[in-house]
């Protein structure tokens, strides 16, 4: 694994979710996104495949490289091309598009799946390489046919990006199960939706969108007509929230100095967060975004969470972030994507906690609850094993919450719930990453933008850490045959493992 043209590992794909390969150096780590809607996961190597830009940096948007030369347990075409494109049609794809291999991915720091099958593209097929958690997810039918896992699901928790440290916090993906220390108050459950326009599935109806302002006042953008709803698509590997051109012209309406948005200048040109709206400290939106979903639950996004640095890679690899302006993470559909399906991405999931189990057929949302802590349970198909979640249709239920942080043989059922993996997000860098800043007096200042007031000048950002994640059961999985699981006692406390912090 590269990140930059530097960074080395070997021994397989190690995936903290942050890098690819073991032995990875603390301060370097790869950047993946986790895809709905694909099956597969796929891996950028060393010729990245960027229309523009030196290796360098074309390297650095694409989150790092694998280096197959490095892994001692990669082997090249151990699979047919055709059972590993079968689970994504929807990509067209032959055999001189995408090469696949097997190699042992290493999931946190003590749970391993030997042979799982990747694929190294040889075309452009998305910003960075992937996890595939869709509903045929090779990780996940591997997982739950080893007995690893009670279902096939998955929950994530974004974490928080914001423009100051005490805006920024690490996520969390869960395979398997829920970390109940991350939801708050009610869940709302619904089914699955139809892939035809909506990829992932992950559809959920808007009921009413709403800015509160600091002064106490708020306005609705959908007008709070009763029955009026907009479906959305949840997107994890989308950073911003689409709107419609009738609902911003709505937000234009009730904030008019948005109606500086109107030429390219004033939109995002480049990875990560492309088309977000740019804006002067003084022009900005600066109250939260409620969301009320299918007029049963409320999301609230902060503004901490909504606005963001503007940030952008230059010619060396490097993040390079612009003190003078700020990024609000909403792109309003125009023109030829006037008529898109609207989407809910990274930004969304920062305020909710989204848990998703194909073998029951559903999706569950609850407010996100900002924390360190860490609860996780496993969740089997409803009605067997685990502890599972009520799943009535469209519906609002309670979800008790536990009463220490020890998992019982009853709440995991024999699985290893200790598939966690965390995510990193500090400084505003996301994709599974954090971004450190060169020099600490430059952090300093662009921290202040917290309060909306910005500078004139460019932040370089360097280097990326990770941290030793939640220990799981020395597991190893080969071709979908559990192998040792070690059992989980009664009064065994799940604890995280120290790590250095953000400076």
């Amino acid at each position: 694994m590269k990140e930059g043209v530097e960074h080395e590992t070997s021994d397989g794909i190690n995936c903290d979710i942050e890098a690819l390969g073991s032995n990875v150096d603390p301060k370097g780590a790869a950047l993946i996104e986790l895809i709905a809607r694909r099956n597969n996961s796929c891996f950028y190597d060393e010729s990245p495949r960027c229309e523009s830009g030196g290796i360098e940096q074309c390297i650095a948007a694409r989150g790092g490289a694998f280096d197959e030369s490095s892994s001692s347990t990669l082997s090249a075409n151990s699979i047919g091309f055709r059972d590993f494109s079968r689970l994504d049609p929807q990509l067209a794809l032959n055999d001189d598009e995408v090469l696949v291999n097997t190699d042992t991915l290493t999931i946190n720091t003590s749970f391993a799946v030997e042979h799982y099958p990747f694929g190294i593209p040889r075309q452009d097929l998305g910003d960075y390489s992937s996890l595939g958690l869709g509903r045929d997810s090779s990780l996940l039918t591997m997982l739950r046919d080893a007995g690893s896992i009670a279902s096939r699901s998955y929950s994530l928790y974004w974490g928080q990006t914001g423009t100051a440290t005490e805006h920024q916090l690490d996520g969390n993906l869960v395979l398997g199960g829920v970390d109940v220390a991350k939801i708050s108050g009610q869940n709302y459950t619904t089914g699955l939706g139809d892939a035809t326009l909506c990829p992932s599935g992950l559809v959920v109806s808007v009921s009413d969108m709403t800015m509160n302002f600091p002064n106490g006042t708020s306005a609705s953008i959908m007008g709070g007509v009763s029955g009026q709803t907009v479906n959305y698509c949840i997107r994890p590997d989308f950073p911003l929230i689409t709107v419609t051109p009738a609902l911003w012209e709505q937000w234009m309406i009730a904030h008019p100095p948005s109606f500086t948005d109107g030429g390219a200048q004033d939109r995002a040109r480049g990875l990560p967060n492309l088309w977000g709206l740019i804006y002067p400290p003084s022009l900005i939106f600066q109250g939260d975004l409620k969301l009320t979903i299918d007029q049963t639950m409320e999301i609230i996004i902060p503004n901490h969470q909504l606005v963001q640095h503007y940030y952008t890679f230059d010619d060396k690899g490097d993040i390079s972030v612009n003190d003078s302006v700020l990024e609000l993470m909403i792109n309003p559909l125009q023109d030829v994507n006037e008529n898109d399906f609207p989407q809910l991405g990274m930004t969304f999931l920062q305020a909710a906690y989204l848990h998703v189990n194909y073998d029951d057929d559903i999706l569950m949302l609850w407010q996100a609850k900002a924390t360190e802590s860490q609860s996780p349970i496993g969740i089997g198909k409803s009605g067997t094993g685990c502890a599972a979640f009520p799943t009535d249709t469209s519906s609002a239920t309670s979800v008790p919450q536990p009463q220490s942080n020890s998992l019982t043989p009853g709440a995991i059922s024999g699985i290893v719930v200790g598939v966690v993996v965390a995510m990193k997000f500090i400084a505003g860098m996301i994709f599974w990453g954090i971004a450190r800043r060169r020099h600490s007096s430059e952090l300093n200042a662009t921290r202040k933008a917290s309060d909306h007031s910005g500078g004139d000048g460019h932040t370089k950002c360097s280097s990326i850490y990770r941290k030793p994640e939640l220990e799981a059961s020395e597991v190893i999985v080969d071709g979908g045959q559990r192998h040792t699981i070690q059992p989980w006692s009664s009064g065994q406390i799940v604890v995280e493992l120290p790590s250095e912090r953000y400076d």
